[in-house]
């Protein structure tokens, strides 16, 4: 046992899963010899335990599920945060929010906050790429709403915001990929994300789209939502 716990401590204690990708760990299956014994003993004991037989039902249940969502990449093969998993654990059919929390690890109750304003560009071929929006007063987050129109960049390109507080701060780009499992090429696609704002400052979020490949300006329709305690 204490062989096993503290292999799998070693095995699984890397940042870049670049043997084993989210869902696997290559390195593990050295151990499966060893951990074919118990195995053995927990299903000869699982015979007269009913709690058992249901534990492994509900543990094939997810695994088989997970499986599902990694073929789908929803799981991703790399990249994983406690946040984006928390938002896709067990569920069919995750949002564009839940999808940004992947490269963009800020969520929050919107029952929590207050709606404070919203800030519509409701048009189609907006003549620009990069649009600057005025934080609202004593604003906490603001919910960043995109519905975007195919783009040459789609595979490799990134949507990002960056925040300006006072005179001289800027934070730096936060990228929101636009290739995710629910967005298709040659096709208008919706983003959503979250932006965590400072409250006691004032400042604007700068939020840029389109690439350098991008001849012709997008068909964009944009909607910013902050929210106060």
């Amino acid at each position: 046992m204490w062989f096993t716990l503290i292999n799998i401590w070693i095995v699984i204690s890397w940042f870049e899963w670049t043997y084993g990708a989210s869902y696997s760990s290559r390195a593990l299956s050295q151990s499966l010899p060893i951990l074919a014994l118990p195995m053995a003993v927990f299903y000869h004991k699982m015979k007269a335990k009913s709690w058992l037989i249901a534990l492994v039902l509900i543990a094939s249940f997810i695994n088989i599920f997970q499986i599902y969502q990694y073929n789908l990449t929803i799981l991703h093969y790399e990249k994983m945060n406690r946040l984006y998993y928390s938002r896709i654990f067990l569920n069919p059919h995750p949002t564009a929010y839940d999808m940004s929390t992947l490269d963009n690890p800020i969520y929050f109750d919107t029952l929590k906050y207050k709606k404070q304003n919203i800030i519509d560009l409701q048009k189609s071929g907006l003549n620009q790429s990069i649009f600057s929006v005025p934080i609202a007063d004593s604003a906490s987050f603001a919910t960043v709403k995109l519905l975007l129109a195919s783009t040459p960049c789609f595979w490799d390109g990134k949507l990002s915001y960056s925040l300006i507080l006072g005179e001289n701060s800027t934070s730096d780009p936060h990228q929101i990929p636009y290739l995710n499992p629910l967005t298709k090429p040659d096709t208008s696609n919706y983003y959503e994300f979250a932006v965590k704002c400072d409250p006691t400052k004032e400042g604007n979020i700068i939020i840029e789209v389109g690439c350098d490949e991008m001849e012709n300006p997008l068909n964009e329709t944009i909607s910013v939502t902050f929210w106060r305690q």
